[in-house]
């Protein structure tokens, strides 16, 4: 866990203070919408709406009853907050969406941005971090929450760490509840692990760190890998897809640079790592005749698991 949070150490713009910036591809989490807009996927509203308020509303479709979401590594509180505004203004008036978060300082940023979305101190995947988090696991009641997001928070683990952070998601959720995962991935596996090695050398050369600690500490599953684990677990796979047309974005070195801290020297080799997989020809890249640079279509994977009741003597 210590790897996660010396790499959130390194980001310069919290999720909140991310903008559109209309059609520039290089800006952290711009992608073009099924309606032809660029938006942030990060911030963005009507996204939002779509990829989980939607489905939080169908978890309880009765607006009187009091509604519990939790947003699982949900940073400053942003989704959190969107995500609870969303849903009262549909009628849910008792609507409370919990931001479970690692960090202190992320959910000082929340206090001061969010008030009104709850905060709470939380390690998903039920581990002590680093001595400073002395309870283990969610601090969320089992079968109290309908609702709960994992949104690009499971590739800083590694696969243990994934699998454990599910467990806990399914033990918080109520019989039916619903979790939602987005995240950078392919569907199948043969390209998940394509994309996951380029990702890993995308990380250790923008945090100066070896490749096999990263690939140790990150893993970016793709579809067909967390509906095998959620299976296991005893979750129903309602929904899984790629959102890689739907949502058409691309990573840079240069979008890595407008948002995380990084030396001339790290840009540059990450530079080199794009150059080297786009001559590969494993991934599918873009290459910028007028500025030079070079982009990767930036892959995503979206899950909608419910958890079901098991059936006696299981």
């Amino acid at each position: 866990m210590s790897f996660t949070g010396g790499y959130e150490g390194k980001i310069g713009q919290s999720y909140s203070e991310l903008g559109r910036n209309e059609g520039d591809p290089d800006g952290w989490g711009n992608v073009i919408s099924p309606d032809g807009n660029w938006i942030n996927i990060y911030t963005d509203p009507g996204a939002i709406e779509t990829l989980f308020t939607n489905i939080a509303e169908k978890t309880v479709p009765d607006k009187d009853e009091t509604f519990v979401g939790a947003d699982l590594g949900g940073a400053e509180g942003t989704v959190a907050n969107i995500v609870q505004n969303q849903l009262r203004e549909a009628g849910y008036v008792q609507a409370h969406v919990i931001d479970c978060e690692l960090l202190q300082k992320n959910l000082d940023k929340k206090n001061e941005k969010f008030s009104e979305v709850l905060g709470v101190q939380a390690n998903i995947t039920g581990q002590p971090f680093d001595g400073h988090f002395d309870e283990k696991g969610l601090p969320l009641n089992e079968n109290t929450v309908d609702f709960a997001i994992l949104r690009f928070v499971l590739p800083y683990l590694n696969e243990e760490g994934q699998k454990e952070a599910l467990t806990e998601a399914f033990s918080a959720l109520k019989i039916g509840g619903r979790l939602v995962i987005l995240q950078d991935g392919a569907l199948d596996k043969d390209r998940g692990d394509a994309f996951n090695q380029f990702f890993g050398k995308s990380s250790a050369a923008q945090g100066g760190l070896p490749l096999e600690q990263v690939l140790a500490n990150r893993h970016f599953a793709s579809g067909e890998e967390l509906s095998e684990w959620a299976n296991e677990i005893g979750f129903k796979v309602e929904e899984v897809k790629e959102l890689t047309d739907e949502y058409q974005g691309f990573l840079s070195p240069e979008a890595y640079a407008s948002r995380f801290n990084m030396t001339p020297e790290q840009v540059e080799n990450l530079r080199q790592v794009y150059q080297a997989e786009k001559e590969s020809g494993k991934l599918e890249f873009v290459l910028d005749q007028q500025s030079g640079i070079i982009r990767v279509k930036r892959p995503m994977i979206y899950l909608v698991l419910c958890k079901i009741a098991k059936e006696k003597g299981e």
